[in-house]
């Protein structure tokens, strides 16, 4: 059952929603001290938790899609450790499901598997984990080979 913390924000099962009053509030929805949950709140205005609770926006992961440029992507990963991450923990960081991060990959001719990390899938197939990530953030993608890896001509 919601119930307000002393920091002031509400809590739905594992979720921690900050101000929800100003959310209700802004929806007609008075709110008063004796009002200590969205249960007790929602009898006092007719209503539904499952009602109440879904005016109150919600912090969400960055959608895939909107990472649309590829030098925003390294920009925002360089440094950050990522090539070290198991393409599942990667996958579900940015928003995805892990089993749809290795379908995209798949699709395009990368095997992989949710426990192995970015740089050993790069590695396999001879690119760089930029370059997987980039696979999975941007639809359509196609990896560029690592000039140290690649076969000289």
């Amino acid at each position: 059952m919601p119930r307000p913390h002393r920091c002031r924000c509400w809590r739905n099962g594992s979720v921690s929603i900050s101000k929800p009053p100003e959310a209700l509030n802004a929806a007609g929805i008075s709110i008063t001290k004796s009002d200590t949950n969205l249960e007790i709140l929602a009898r006092t205005h007719d209503t539904t938790p499952a009602a109440l609770f879904a005016l109150i926006p919600q912090k969400t992961a960055p959608a895939p899609s909107a990472n649309s440029n590829p030098l925003e992507i390294e920009a925002r990963l360089s440094g950050t450790g990522f090539g070290g991450k198991t393409l599942a923990a990667f996958a579900i960081e940015q928003g995805l499901a892990p089993d749809s991060a290795v379908a995209r990959l798949a699709a395009i001719g990368i095997m992989a598997h949710g426990g192995d990390t970015l740089k050993q899938i790069a590695e396999r197939h001879a690119t760089r984990p930029i370059e997987i990530a980039k696979v999975l953030l941007l639809p359509g993608y196609r990896p560029s080979a690592d000039p140290a890896t690649s076969p000289s001509q």
